[in-house]
């Protein structure tokens, strides 16, 4: 099975700390920085700011040219955006993931038209409303305690939102 993993603006997740850490056996795993699908060389709040200039449009059509296809995408905060955007350019997945995704906020849930799940941390100040997103192929996991990245480090939270992933995607099998 193939993966795509687009990462936040900070290049976050470590490989050590993605959900789908320990999966290389089972999945072929492309993982892709942000600022190299832009073809540019800023993070953080530079590439942030570069994102909504325009770049998440672009981004989006990056990257369904690199890839087409896959069966999973996973997007951590602005590259779950990304990914989404891109399913909505073409992109076939089977299943798209997106962590602290704030930026759908700006999406209509209902033209997604694949399995998605869509993770939120309660003390994300971005967060979205917990009725956005109910209904459709959309699923939402809300972290009361959770922060925007707390993706970042193997706590309860990650560990809640890692089992909920693997399950989504059916890949329950893997260990961290």
């Amino acid at each position: 099975m193939k993966c795509i993993i687009l990462t936040d603006i900070n290049g976050l997740p470590t490989k050590e700390t993605c959900f789908l850490s320990g999966s290389d056996r089972l999945l072929s795993i492309e993982r892709v920085g942000l600022a190299e699908l832009l073809g540019i060389s800023r993070q953080g709040e530079d590439l942030h700011r570069a994102l909504i200039e325009g770049g998440f449009d672009v981004a989006a059509a990056k990257a369904f040219d690199l890839f087409k296809e896959a069966d999973i995408g996973l997007g951590y905060s602005s590259g779950g955006a990304v990914l989404w955007k891109s399913v909505l350019c073409g992109l076939q997945l089977q299943r798209l993931v997106c962590i602290s995704s704030t930026r759908l906020r700006d999406e209509d849930p209902s033209r997604m038209s694949i399995p998605t799940l869509t993770v939120f941390g309660g003390r994300d100040a971005a967060r979205l409303p917990a009725s956005w997103g109910t209904g459709g192929n959309l699923h939402v996991l809300h972290l009361p305690q959770a922060e925007h990245a707390f993706y970042g480090s193997m706590e309860a939270d990650w560990r809640k939102c890692r089992e909920t992933v693997l399950g989504f995607l059916q890949l329950n099998g893997i260990e961290a």
